[in-house]
């Protein structure tokens, strides 16, 4: 079952209203964020939002210390530096957030029919549609593999270590994920917003029916 968002909520964005970014790519080459654009995102998350932003260097909130899985709302800004990435907590610190990431390439077209509803979906020129965010209170994170009977076939595109990729994506919702407008360690792709809107709110049955698909 979905709820049904108000025409104030649907409003509401996650930075500039009404503005829609398209994506940057730096040419596989790393690009170059600067500390102002990532502490107006940052402000953006926390007051629209109640997400916990993170500072990231690459894709590691480690540079926050050991502590960084346990921040809450309350605590002040992180301070970014030209060159860092920004993310946000998962889960119950920032309100129920869950993460759509697909481990295979991103079939955007597929995940549209999956999950029509409007929510809040950020991309990079090489993953188009890929990071699909949703509200969805006390979910506990779920894998979804392909069938034990495929998992052997020699056309599976392979890991680092030499064995098939079996892991067709995931819905997180626990750590962290990096968020606009960082600029991807690997890719040197920008991430920006597709859709600004509020995260739409989903079940856990509903969330597990839809990936089974």
């Amino acid at each position: 079952m979905t709820k049904k968002r108000s025409p104030q909520r649907r409003a509401a964005t996650l930075g500039d209203k009404g503005n829609k970014s398209k994506c940057h790519t730096t040419n596989g080459s790393p690009g170059h964020t600067q500390a102002a654009a990532l502490t107006a995102a940052a402000r953006a998350y926390h007051d629209n939002h109640h997400w916990v932003p993170l500072r990231l260097q690459g894709k590691s909130p480690e540079c926050m210390g050991e502590g960084w899985r346990k921040r809450k709302l309350q605590e002040p800004l992180p301070q970014f530096k030209d060159g860092d990435n920004i993310g946000f907590l998962l889960g119950a610190p920032s309100g129920g957030i869950v993460r759509l990431d697909p481990d295979w390439s991103a079939i955007p077209d597929v995940t549209d029919i999956l999950f029509p509803e409007p929510t809040a979906i950020f991309e990079r020129a090489s993953a188009l549609r890929y990071g699909r965010v949703f509200i969805c209170p006390g979910f506990k994170g779920k894998n979804f593999k392909l069938p034990k009977f495929m998992q052997d076939d020699e056309r599976l595109p392979l890991l680092p270590n030499g064995k098939g990729k079996v892991m067709v994506y995931q819905i997180l919702s626990s750590g962290q994920t990096m968020a606009p407008p960082s600029i991807h360690p690997d890719a040197g792709e920008e991430l920006v917003w597709v859709d600004n809107c509020q995260p739409v709110e989903l079940s856990a049955n509903e969330l597990i029916r839809r990936g089974r698909h």
